[in-house]
């Protein structure tokens, strides 16, 4: 487990390190890593990396003593969402959120907008 620690804990820098215990990261092998950010009502989930993810998130969540509040897919690469569904069933309270875009893509549409280039889609 990491948590994230980017700055000293000095004095002068007592708002950036408030800033850094609130930001909480585990890698996952194979995945991206997820992020915990730590809010006032509990965490917000910054993707959910793979399913076998799911469980060590949850884990990690109750570990620091508040509930995953909210899920936030920043896009639907299979290393970001492919954990949603076992997350989402470990918590099934959280409120979730993705960018609409993307959210076509886990249903499966495909399709392209009308402003978007008529291209191959890339990623996965």
């Amino acid at each position: 487990m990491v948590v994230s620690s980017l700055f000293k804990s000095r004095r002068k820098h007592s708002r950036r390190c408030e800033c850094a215990t609130r930001l909480l990261s585990l890698p996952c092998p194979g995945s991206a890593a997820f992020r915990l950010v730590r809010e006032d009502d509990g965490f917000t989930l910054v993707d959910t990396a793979l399913e076998s993810c799911a469980r060590s998130i949850v884990q990690m969540a109750r570990q620091f003593g508040q509930p995953i509040t909210r899920i936030l897919l920043t896009h639907a690469h299979a290393d970001h969402s492919g954990g949603l569904d076992a997350v989402h069933a470990l918590v099934p309270e959280a409120e979730f959120v993705m960018p609409a875009r993307d959210a076509r893509f886990l249903t499966g549409d495909m399709s392209l907008d009308a402003d978007e280039p008529r291209d191959k889609l890339r990623g996965g």
